[in-house]
């Protein structure tokens, strides 16, 4: 299969909007409401085929031109010393296109947009129940940094 990747587009805004449940698909941590979340990711997802300055919303397609899934970038602040880095917000493909070189062609756009724009990481945060982006992304060369950690003070969880 040949994919390319290319900019996303107004008329994308569909299709992205159809990953939204991508996002919740491999099970949250208890405490988060689902539909909060998907609701967030449908507004993330509305905005980015019109993506700021120092960002991208990029698209992956088979030779088809049918759209296989995206990535969002955006341009951060390390933590500690406030250099510019790449920021990887957003990721998905759609069921079919998993395990054939979807995400890879997106993360191999997503370091050629960082390596463009001089940018020295790319970083990214994931679930730590989604397994199997974890995965991928361990076996793409990244490393852990730093953990979120979270208590839930109300409710019974």
């Amino acid at each position: 299969m040949t994919l390319t990747v290319r900019p996303a587009r107004p008329e994308d805004a569909p299709f992205l909007a159809g990953l939204a449940p991508r996002f919740t698909a491999f099970g949250l941590p208890a405490w988060r409401d689902e539909a909060a979340v998907r609701a967030s990711m449908e507004r993330a997802l509305a905005l980015a085929v019109t993506p700021p300055a120092d960002g991208a919303c990029l698209i992956v397609q088979d030779e088809r031109g049918e759209p296989l899934g995206f990535v969002t970038l955006a341009t951060d602040a390390e933590l500690f010393t406030d250099e510019p880095e790449a920021y990887l917000a957003n990721l998905a493909v759609t069921a079919g296109a998993e395990g054939r070189g979807a995400a890879d062609a997106l993360l191999d756009a997503a370091e050629a947009w960082a390596r463009a724009r001089g940018l020295p990481r790319l970083t990214l945060n994931v679930f730590a129940g989604n397994a199997r982006a974890r995965a991928l992304y361990a076996r793409r060369g990244f490393h852990e940094d730093s953990l979120k950690l979270v208590r839930v003070l109300t409710g019974d969880l």
